[in-house]
């Protein structure tokens, strides 16, 4: 772990600048965050953090984006990708998120740097389509881990310094479920709830009829008042099951 936050950002500003220009695959998460704000220092305008929109992105992670990029006064950039019209992410293979990424960095184009930090395991399909991108992943390159990174965030004052891990939708549907637009709707319409009830993070998992929940222990006590409202929302009347930390309802 890297003792002085100013020397870690030294290290990631001189590994970026050897660069002319460069693109920041920027999601508003810490890692991409302090790539981003590192890349600006390096670069300057010569450097753009691009935010990719698709229906895997949650409408709160892509204001959180937009929000921690005018704070840090990135140079951001918003472009769409419609990855359920390719039937081979749509068909969610345990290789989905390869053809996802490989689809995502084609899109942004150029020379385009990521958050992936030294302790992301080298082995997911996502890192895998990353490295036959060219992908330059400045962070895991001098050897930052994710509580480097943390450091660092807080350090800069940035947005998401105290922001849990996340990540995206379609990572909530089991393998071998095709992903749709409506039941990626669902899920985020179920994470809303439980986040605007103060859930500080919450995964919405659908298997069929059956909706299982997940969310930190410090989100128990207030979760019976939003798994209600799960149960009232007409959009979710599919699922007849509701299976949480809190106990098994079945309607």
């Amino acid at each position: 772990m890297h003792s002085q936050p100013t020397t870690l950002l030294k290290k990631l500003v001189a590994k970026i600048k050897p660069f002319k220009n460069v693109k920041v695959a920027y999601s508003g998460g810490v890692d991409s965050s302090v790539v981003a704000f590192a890349a600006q220092e390096a670069l300057g305008n010569d450097s753009i953090a691009v935010t990719v929109d698709s229906e895997f992105l949650s409408r709160n992670n892509l204001l959180a984006a937009c929000v921690g990029a005018e704070q840090a006064s990135l140079n951001h950039k918003i472009i769409d990708h419609h990855a359920t019209r390719d039937d081979i992410i749509r068909f969610n293979t345990a290789m989905r998120c390869y053809y996802c990424k490989k689809s995502i960095f084609s899109t942004i184009g150029g020379t385009v740097i990521d958050g992936s930090n030294a302790d992301d395991p080298a082995d997911r399909p996502g890192f895998l389509a990353a490295n036959e991108a060219g992908v330059i992943s400045p962070l895991r390159d001098i050897g930052a881990s994710k509580d480097d990174v943390r450091m660092l965030a807080k350090h800069l004052g940035l947005y998401s310094a105290d922001t849990p891990a996340d990540s995206c939708l379609a990572t909530r549907i089991p393998t071998g479920t095709a992903i749709t637009g409506d039941l990626l709707e669902k899920i985020e319409a179920v994470e809303t709830i439980l986040l605007n009830n103060g859930a500080i993070w919450c995964r919405a998992r659908p298997c069929g009829k059956k909706l299982l929940l997940e969310y930190g222990q410090d989100f128990t006590p207030r979760a019976p008042e939003a798994i209600k409202a799960v149960m009232e929302n007409s959009l979710l009347k599919d699922f007849q099951v509701i299976e949480s930390p809190n106990g098994v309802i079945k309607r």
